[in-house]
């Protein structure tokens, strides 16, 4: 078989410390069969242990109240701790198909694309919005859905990219960025009850 070959090149600001690759691989390349989970490392499961610990005593989190989602969730190496101390309410977002597969296999409830999951076709229009506005101009998309209208076939589901960046240019008093997603039913301009963070 073929094998491709990118040039592995590190971006880093001085300034934010933010590293990022020079080079964007298509993503159907990248995640269609992505071969390293992170749960063969036992370094990386106990770190992931004692992270969720530690954001269960910060957040005040409860095991039947609190919804956690980790975006980019892997073989569900963070959410498993989760899921061993009874929280009920726990969601992997993974665009690799073969790691969600394994995912949900061990009971870690995990999401691959977006779905339409009445019988009619739909047409969305898609607002993005940034939280904290004072960042919005930050945040500069290089590829995203809401560029343009998506259509979603009976009962199909999507994977739906998203590439950007946050430049340096970032408020010192901004922590944290939520980048979120509105969707609009074009035919009936009535938003649907579909958000996605980042």
């Amino acid at each position: 078989d073929k094998i491709d070959f990118y040039p592995l090149e590190m971006n880093y600001c001085e300034k934010c410390h933010n590293c990022q690759l020079s080079v964007s691989v298509d993503p159907k390349k990248m995640f269609s069969n992505y071969l390293y989970t992170s749960s063969t490392s036992k370094v990386f499961r106990d770190h992931f242990v004692k992270a969720a610990k530690n954001y269960i005593k910060y957040f005040k989190l409860k095991p039947k109240q609190s919804y956690v989602i980790d975006i980019g969730s892997n073989d569900g190496i963070a959410l498993k701790p989760f899921k061993d101390l009874n929280f009920k309410n726990i969601l992997g977002v993974e665009p690799a198909k073969n790691l969600a597969k394994i995912a949900n296999k061990n009971k870690i409830k995990t999401f691959n694309g977006f779905s339409n999951n009445t019988n009619k076709k739909l047409t969305l229009s898609i607002v993005p919005s940034v939280s904290p506005g004072l960042a919005a101009e930050n945040v500069k998309k290089i590829q995203c859905f809401c560029f343009s209208e998506q259509t979603l076939e009976p009962y199909e589901t999507q994977e739906w990219p998203v590439r950007f960046y946050v430049d340096s240019e970032l408020s010192e008093n901004v922590n944290n960025v939520y980048l979120s997603y509105t969707l609009f039913e074009k035919e009936r301009e009535e938003m649907l009850a579909v958000n996605h963070e980042h």
